[in-house]
């Protein structure tokens, strides 16, 4: 079980990198650190920096409303048996 949990994880840190280059503007460098997967890969965190920082608020107003898009790029872009319920957090590195 840890093996698909690490490759779920993997498939979605590579998918969301993807979709959050294709749509953000060139204002702003975000950047996927990690993605934490709970309930059997139903859901998923995925952990984000910002740069510059005085951006942060804005990008995340951004990626809450593209939530929907980006689980309809995952369902597009994966082989994921299911697509888990997906929410973007920041990285407090």
């Amino acid at each position: 079980m840890a093996y698909r949990k690490e490759r779920t994880e993997k498939i979605l840190r590579e998918i969301a990198a993807t979709f959050i280059e294709k749509e953000s503007g060139p204002q702003s460098l975000i950047t996927v650190t990690r993605v934490e997967t709970r309930n059997r890969e139903r859901t998923a965190t995925i952990y984000l920096n910002v740069m510059p920082k005085d951006k942060e608020d804005i990008v995340m107003q951004f990626l809450s409303r593209k939530v929907p898009e980006f689980k309809e790029y995952l369902r597009d872009n994966s082989r994921l048996s299911s697509v888990p319920f997906t929410e973007f957090k920041l990285d407090k590195i």
